[in-house]
Order: C-alpha cells, then sequence, then structure tokens
C-alpha cells in the first residue's frame, strides 16, 4: 500500500510539472521506487518490468527514471528494429483493450448506477452474486437491484469494421432494438485483429483459424441499454451518418494471449 501511495503521489508531481511547465527535478525529490529494483538495461538503467498492461495480449510496461525517459525509448527502438517494433499511440490501445472486454473508467463505468454489467471484479461479489464488504454507493445498487431498473452494459460484436462516432463528449450513438430506441453507445472502436468466417469470429491467435485468414477487422464495444439482453441479441448502432448491425455477445477476441505462460509463447 505504501508503494503504490508513494506511486500515484510521483504520477501527479509529474502532470504538475508539466501543467505548470517547470522541471521535473524541482518537484522530484527521489525516483519511483527503483532502488530495489534488480533488473537493469544494458547501460545500467534501473527499470520496473511489469506482466501488465491494457490489452489482453502478452505485453510488458516498464517504470523507468524520469530522466532516462528518452534514452530508454530510443534503446527499445533500436533494439526492436529487426523484430519490427514501431511506436504506437493510444488509440491502438483503446481498440485492443475493447476487444478484450475490458472497460474504460470514465467511459464504460460512469456516474450512472453500475451494477449490471460484464465485468465480476467491478464490485465486491462473492460467486453467490452476495456482498463482501460494505462501501459506499451500496445502498444505490441495492434499490436498483430492488427495483429492477437499468441500465444495463453489454460487449457487442459487429459485422465489418464500420464505426459510429460521437460529435463531442456530451452526446453518444444511439442502440435500437427492432427500430425502438433502448441506450447508448459507449465504445465503439474497430479491432483490426479479428475478423467473421461463416460467422464465426477468429483473431490472428486463433489456433483453429482457416487456412489464409487475413481480418479486416470488426466493430466492437460497448452498449448502455434499459433493459436485459440475450447474449445473440441484434442491434443497429445510429449516429449522424450511418447505421450499423452489431450483436451482443459474452466475448470477443478469441486466443487472447495475456493469460498464457511465457514458455508456451
Amino acid at each position: 500500500m505504501k508503494k503504490n501511495k508513494l506511486f500515484f503521489h510521483n504520477i501527479l508531481k509529474f502532470i504538475q510539472c508539466h501543467l505548470l511547465d517547470i522541471e521535473c527535478h524541482d518537484i522530484f525529490k527521489g525516483d519511483i521506487e527503483l532502488k530495489r529494483s534488480n533488473v537493469f538495461l544494458a547501460d545500467g538503467s534501473p527499470i520496473l518490468l511489469s506482466r501488465t498492461g491494457y490489452t489482453g495480449e502478452q505485453g510488458f510496461e516498464i517504470f523507468v527514471p524520469y530522466d532516462k525517459v528518452e534514452s530508454i525509448w530510443n534503446m527499445i527502438l533500436e533494439a526492436g528494429s529487426n523484430e519490427g517494433v514501431i511506436p504506437c499511440g493510444l488509440a491502438a490501445r483503446d481498440s485492443v483493450r475493447a476487444g478484450a472486454v475490458l472497460p474504460l473508467s470514465g467511459q464504460d463505468i460512469g456516474k450512472w448506477p453500475f451494477i449490471n454489467n460484464p465485468w465480476p471484479f467491478t464490485l465486491p461479489l462473492d460467486e453467490n452474486k452476495n456482498w463482501t464488504k460494505d462501501f459506499t454507493g451500496r445502498a444505490a445498487l441495492e434499490r436498483v437491484l430492488r427495483e429492477k431498473k437499468g441500465p444495463y452494459t453489454y460487449a457487442y460484436c459487429g459485422f465489418d469494421p464500420r464505426k459510429v462516432t460521437s460529435p463531442d463528449h456530451s452526446t453518444h450513438p444511439k442502440v435500437l432494438l427492432d427500430d425502438q430506441e433502448i441506450g447508448d453507445v459507449l465504445t465503439c472502436v474497430a479491432d483490426v485483429s479479428i475478423g467473421r468466417v461463416d460467422n464465426v469470429v477468429y483473431s490472428i491467435a486463433s489456433p483453429d483459424k482457416p487456412e489464409g485468414f487475413s481480418p479486416r477487422g470488426l466493430v466492437c464495444g460497448f452498449v448502455r441499454v434499459d433493459r436485459p439482453l440475450d447474449a445473440g441479441t441484434a442491434l443497429v448502432l445510429a449516429d449522424a451518418r450511418r447505421k450499423i448491425r452489431v450483436e451482443t455477445v459474452a466475448d470477443i477476441r478469441p486466443a487472447r494471449t495475456a493469460r498464457k505462460a511465457l514458455g508456451s509463447l
């Protein structure tokens, strides 16, 4: 707990540096707990190497001293140049995290009563759906359950990579069921590593993918609706430009690698 507090305290100070346009070393009095690191790069730089991330796939996060960020970044690009390592932006993370059915706080998890959702890890519930502890907001969630009112959050997958978009953060594309509006779209991205063959979704990592499989990508994400829906329910997502067909699903991208042993990859 102490280390976590120190980490987030330093992150906040780092953001403060850039907002105030001042040098980081004027605020920082030390690095993130790198003194205890037992992992070092070839130039002697201490790092924290974590098998985490937010993609559902095999990967690592590297925590480095703030004054070594640029040199370590360039070192990684140079060392991985023959393996096709290239920089990518946050949008790439957004598409793969949605395909892995991972929510984004403030977007898929918000200020609405958050109880009917596909993420059992977001609330302190046991296998019998009983609370394991008390917390702020519990009474509000119990009232939603008692009155059997939504909203309900579901993952969905489409049939091609076309998306619907929002003109701003205050409005969302609509969700239609039999031409009736039942909710709105929370996340809508195209996961380019998946595709449908005979209506079965495969990924580039699927061991049973068809020979010559070359996905064009599929739209996917999360919707918030006012009623319970079964997996496989056909929906239409609509913005000012287009309407696209999707279906509710229990999972999106198959054969994800994040939880596989390193030796099996």
